[in-house]
């Protein structure tokens, strides 16, 4: 029943993955929009960088990216993404959300680690 559960822990974590890598790309597009004093400017902001997020992760970071980081380097990477979010987050004025953005992508991280996901 332990090996049941802890598996089901397991895919938790990576289910969080990816609900993380959504809500960064969401919370990037937010400040850029919000941040931006133009329109031209909000929309290179709020379109453009969570673009670039994107296609950087689906070069890199995504399962079945030919050129896919290792682990460890995958996962530091990811965190340093999720935390420039979040903090832009913060700088939105949404501080509690930024707050557990940036908590649970480091428990994501530390569990990821511990339990060799990728």
């Amino acid at each position: 029943m332990a090996h049941e559960s802890m598996r089901g822990l397991k895919s938790f974590n990576i289910g969080l993955s990816c609900l993380l890598e959504l809500a960064m790309l969401a919370a990037l597009c937010y400040w850029g929009f919000k941040t931006g004093k133009t329109l031209g400017a909000r929309v290179a902001l709020g379109a453009g960088i969570p673009a670039i997020v994107m296609i950087f992760w689906s070069l890199w970071m995504a399962p079945n990216a030919k050129r896919r980081m290792k682990r460890i380097p995958g996962s530091a990477t990811s965190l340093f993404l999720f935390l420039p979010a979040s903090a832009f987050t913060a700088g939105t004025g949404h501080e509690l959300t930024a707050l557990v953005l940036a908590a649970q992508s480091v428990v994501n991280f530390v569990f990821k680690l511990a339990w060799k996901q990728s």
